[in-house]
Protein backbone atom coordinates (compact mmCIF):
# COMPACT_ATOMS: atom_id res chain seq x y z
CA UNK A 1 0.00 0.00 0.00
CA UNK A 2 1.40 3.45 1.09
CA UNK A 3 1.27 5.95 3.37
CA UNK A 4 0.81 9.83 2.98
CA UNK A 5 0.95 12.24 5.48
CA UNK A 6 -0.80 15.92 5.50
CA UNK A 7 -0.34 18.21 8.11
CA UNK A 8 -1.80 21.91 8.59
CA UNK A 9 0.46 24.37 10.18
CA UNK A 10 -0.05 28.16 10.37
CA UNK A 11 -1.78 29.34 6.88
CA UNK A 12 -0.48 25.95 4.91
CA UNK A 13 -1.31 22.37 4.16
CA UNK A 14 1.80 20.20 4.12
CA UNK A 15 1.59 16.60 3.15
CA UNK A 16 4.40 13.80 2.48
CA UNK A 17 4.22 10.33 0.65
CA UNK A 18 6.67 7.17 -0.22
CA UNK A 19 7.18 5.91 -3.41
CA UNK A 20 7.03 2.42 -3.15
CA UNK A 21 5.33 0.37 -5.97
CA UNK A 22 3.32 -2.33 -4.62
CA UNK A 23 5.15 -5.06 -4.06
CA UNK A 24 4.65 -8.03 -6.36
CA UNK A 25 3.46 -11.76 -5.31
CA UNK A 26 7.68 -12.63 -5.19
CA UNK A 27 8.01 -10.04 -2.31
CA UNK A 28 10.16 -7.55 -4.66
CA UNK A 29 9.54 -3.72 -4.40
CA UNK A 30 9.63 -1.51 -7.28
CA UNK A 31 9.78 2.74 -6.84
CA UNK A 32 6.92 4.44 -8.85
CA UNK A 33 7.57 7.98 -10.91
CA UNK A 34 4.10 8.42 -10.96
CA UNK A 35 4.02 10.73 -7.45
CA UNK A 36 0.84 9.72 -5.03
CA UNK A 37 0.47 14.09 -4.13
CA UNK A 38 0.07 16.26 -6.52
CA UNK A 39 -2.20 20.13 -6.49
CA UNK A 40 -4.39 21.29 -8.74
CA UNK A 41 -7.22 23.96 -8.77
CA UNK A 42 -5.99 24.89 -5.13
CA UNK A 43 -6.55 20.94 -4.24
CA UNK A 44 -4.06 19.42 -2.84
CA UNK A 45 -4.78 15.56 -3.29
CA UNK A 46 -2.92 12.50 -2.48
CA UNK A 47 -4.03 8.61 -2.87
CA UNK A 48 -3.21 5.27 -1.48
CA UNK A 49 -4.42 1.98 -3.27
CA UNK A 50 -5.54 1.83 -6.52
CA UNK A 51 -3.01 3.56 -8.81
CA UNK A 52 -5.48 3.95 -11.58
CA UNK A 53 -7.96 5.72 -9.50
CA UNK A 54 -5.39 8.43 -8.98
CA UNK A 55 -4.29 8.70 -12.56
CA UNK A 56 -7.96 9.27 -13.37
CA UNK A 57 -8.39 12.32 -10.80
CA UNK A 58 -5.33 13.85 -11.82
CA UNK A 59 -5.52 13.49 -15.51
CA UNK A 60 -9.28 13.19 -15.97
CA UNK A 61 -11.20 15.05 -13.34
CA UNK A 62 -12.95 18.49 -13.69
CA UNK A 63 -12.54 20.29 -10.20
CA UNK A 64 -15.39 21.85 -9.06
CA UNK A 65 -14.56 25.72 -8.07
CA UNK A 66 -15.16 26.19 -4.10
CA UNK A 67 -17.45 28.68 -4.02
CA UNK A 68 -16.16 32.26 -1.58
CA UNK A 69 -18.29 31.57 1.56
CA UNK A 70 -19.33 27.91 1.49
CA UNK A 71 -18.13 26.09 4.53
CA UNK A 72 -15.32 23.39 2.87
CA UNK A 73 -16.63 20.65 4.63
CA UNK A 74 -19.61 20.43 2.42
CA UNK A 75 -18.01 21.79 -0.60
CA UNK A 76 -15.86 18.40 -0.78
CA UNK A 77 -18.72 16.37 0.63
CA UNK A 78 -21.26 17.84 -2.14
CA UNK A 79 -18.98 19.37 -4.86
CA UNK A 80 -15.91 17.37 -5.06
CA UNK A 81 -16.86 14.01 -4.45
CA UNK A 82 -19.82 14.53 -6.87
CA UNK A 83 -17.45 15.16 -9.78
CA UNK A 84 -15.17 12.74 -8.09
CA UNK A 85 -17.98 10.05 -8.95
CA UNK A 86 -18.80 11.25 -12.35
CA UNK A 87 -15.55 11.20 -12.69
CA UNK A 88 -14.68 7.74 -12.28
CA UNK A 89 -18.02 6.36 -13.14
CA UNK A 90 -16.85 8.09 -16.77
CA UNK A 91 -13.37 6.06 -16.72
CA UNK A 92 -14.91 2.97 -15.41
CA UNK A 93 -13.46 2.82 -11.86
CA UNK A 94 -16.76 2.67 -9.96
CA UNK A 95 -18.10 -0.74 -8.95
CA UNK A 96 -21.56 -1.53 -6.60
CA UNK A 97 -20.80 -3.64 -4.07
CA UNK A 98 -23.90 -4.40 -2.21
CA UNK A 99 -26.33 -1.23 -4.30
CA UNK A 100 -23.01 1.05 -2.45
CA UNK A 101 -21.00 2.69 -4.66
CA UNK A 102 -17.45 2.31 -4.07
CA UNK A 103 -13.89 2.84 -5.83
CA UNK A 104 -11.80 -0.46 -4.55
CA UNK A 105 -9.22 -0.26 -2.10
CA UNK A 106 -8.22 3.37 -3.03
CA UNK A 107 -8.20 6.24 -0.40
CA UNK A 108 -7.97 9.63 -0.87
CA UNK A 109 -6.46 12.57 0.85
CA UNK A 110 -7.54 16.04 -0.27
CA UNK A 111 -5.68 19.75 1.50
CA UNK A 112 -7.90 22.82 0.96
CA UNK A 113 -6.22 26.14 1.82
CA UNK A 114 -9.34 28.37 1.05
CA UNK A 115 -10.61 30.14 3.79
CA UNK A 116 -8.53 28.31 5.70
CA UNK A 117 -6.48 25.53 6.15
CA UNK A 118 -8.50 21.81 6.17
CA UNK A 119 -7.69 18.05 5.43
CA UNK A 120 -10.12 15.92 4.47
CA UNK A 121 -10.18 12.03 3.89
CA UNK A 122 -12.77 10.33 0.91
CA UNK A 123 -12.90 6.54 1.96
CA UNK A 124 -13.82 3.93 -1.03
CA UNK A 125 -17.53 4.70 -0.48
CA UNK A 126 -17.12 8.34 -1.47
CA UNK A 127 -17.99 9.02 2.81
CA UNK A 128 -15.82 11.98 3.46
CA UNK A 129 -14.07 12.48 7.31
CA UNK A 130 -12.27 15.32 9.08
CA UNK A 131 -10.26 14.74 11.75
CA UNK A 132 -10.05 17.42 14.75
CA UNK A 133 -5.90 17.09 14.94
CA UNK A 134 -4.14 19.58 12.95
CA UNK A 135 -2.48 16.08 10.87
CA UNK A 136 -3.70 12.93 8.96
CA UNK A 137 -1.93 10.12 7.61
CA UNK A 138 -3.49 7.36 5.35
CA UNK A 139 -2.19 3.91 3.93
CA UNK A 140 -0.67 0.97 5.39
CA UNK A 141 2.25 2.96 7.64
CA UNK A 142 -0.56 5.41 8.50
CA UNK A 143 -0.74 4.13 12.51
CA UNK A 144 3.21 4.44 12.78
CA UNK A 145 2.75 8.00 10.79
CA UNK A 146 -0.37 9.04 13.41
CA UNK A 147 1.91 8.14 16.24
CA UNK A 148 5.31 9.63 15.51
CA UNK A 149 3.43 13.11 14.23
CA UNK A 150 1.39 13.09 17.96
CA UNK A 151 4.86 12.51 19.76
CA UNK A 152 6.45 15.21 17.47
CA UNK A 153 3.83 17.74 17.94
CA UNK A 154 3.93 17.30 21.84
CA UNK A 155 8.21 17.46 22.61
CA UNK A 156 9.72 18.74 19.61
CA UNK A 157 8.29 22.40 19.34
CA UNK A 158 11.17 24.13 17.14
CA UNK A 159 10.40 21.57 14.27
CA UNK A 160 9.01 22.62 10.99
CA UNK A 161 6.01 20.04 9.39
CA UNK A 162 8.28 19.15 6.74
CA UNK A 163 10.54 17.94 9.46
CA UNK A 164 7.54 15.69 11.48
CA UNK A 165 6.40 14.26 8.01
CA UNK A 166 9.79 13.40 7.08
CA UNK A 167 10.11 11.67 10.27
CA UNK A 168 6.90 10.05 10.33
CA UNK A 169 7.44 8.89 6.71
CA UNK A 170 10.86 7.20 8.28
CA UNK A 171 8.67 5.72 11.41
CA UNK A 172 6.08 3.96 8.86
CA UNK A 173 9.10 2.92 6.46
CA UNK A 174 10.99 0.87 9.18
CA UNK A 175 8.02 -0.91 10.62
CA UNK A 176 5.74 -1.41 7.31
CA UNK A 177 7.36 -3.22 4.54
CA UNK A 178 5.24 -1.61 1.91
CA UNK A 179 6.20 2.12 2.64
CA UNK A 180 9.53 3.23 1.32
CA UNK A 181 11.70 5.92 -0.15
CA UNK A 182 12.50 8.20 -1.91
CA UNK A 183 9.52 10.25 0.16
CA UNK A 184 8.23 13.47 -1.56
CA UNK A 185 6.90 16.37 -0.31
CA UNK A 186 4.12 19.38 -1.26
CA UNK A 187 2.66 22.33 0.25
CA UNK A 188 -0.50 24.59 -0.69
Amino acid sequence: MSCIIGVIHQDKVYAGADSLAAQNEDGSKGITKDEKLFIKNGLLIGSVGVPRVQQIIKYNMTFPKYEKGVDPFKYIVNKFVVKLQECLRKHGSVSNGSDIQNFGETVIMVGIKIPEPRLFIVCSNFQVEEECNPYMAIGSGEKYALGSLHATGRIVKHWGPTQRIGLALEAAEKFNNTVGKPFIFKIL
